[in-house]
């Protein structure tokens, strides 16, 4: 959702999003490799290997537009908790970020860091479906990001001019 706001702040903002992107692909990996550790692994495992089998079998097209919805959810997220704390209205800070949250895992939209976890669960190790997937959905996410506030910028700017 970070993302987003590289459509309208200064190029200097790329590196932060672009360790945030890294840190929390990193935890996710961490994360979906220590739980193959636990009794819960091979649960898991099998649970994250069908949802595996299910988005390498998409085609790249749907896997980015997938992903553009998730990224506009996201967006929607990370600025709706933002100006909510900015109000100090905790509530409805945790509310706007869980709720498009469970929208975009019951709709089954991709988000890349959420999959970077389902991927270490299930063991991939198709690499190369694995890089395809990941590009697409970094991709549609980024895209559906910076969308929100592209057309918000342009709304008010043909509104005003």
């Amino acid at each position: 959702g970070k993302a987003g706001y590289m459509a309208v702040k200064p190029l200097s903002y790329v590196p932060e999003v672009v360790l945030t992107f890294i840190g929390n692909a990193t935890g996710a990996a961490i994360g979906g490799f220590l739980l193959n550790l636990t009794r819960l692994g091979a649960t898991l495992s099998e649970k994250a290997t069908a949802i595996t089998a299910t988005k390498f079998a998409d085609s790249p097209l749907s896997i980015f537009v997938l992903a553009v919805f998730c990224g506009i959810l996201m967006f929607t997220a990370v600025d709706g908790n933002k100006r909510a704390a900015e109000k100090g209205d905790f509530v409805m800070s945790l509310f706007i970020v869980v709720l498009p949250v469970m929208v975009f895992i019951l709709c089954g939209f991709n988000h890349c860091i959420a999959d970077t976890c389902y991927f270490f669960i299930s063991k991939c190790a198709n690499a190369s479906q694995a890089a395809v997937y990941f590009l697409c959905a970094v991709l549609g996410n980024a895209a559906g990001c910076m969308s929100v506030p592209m057309v918000k910028k342009l709304s008010f700017n043909k509104l005003f001019l």
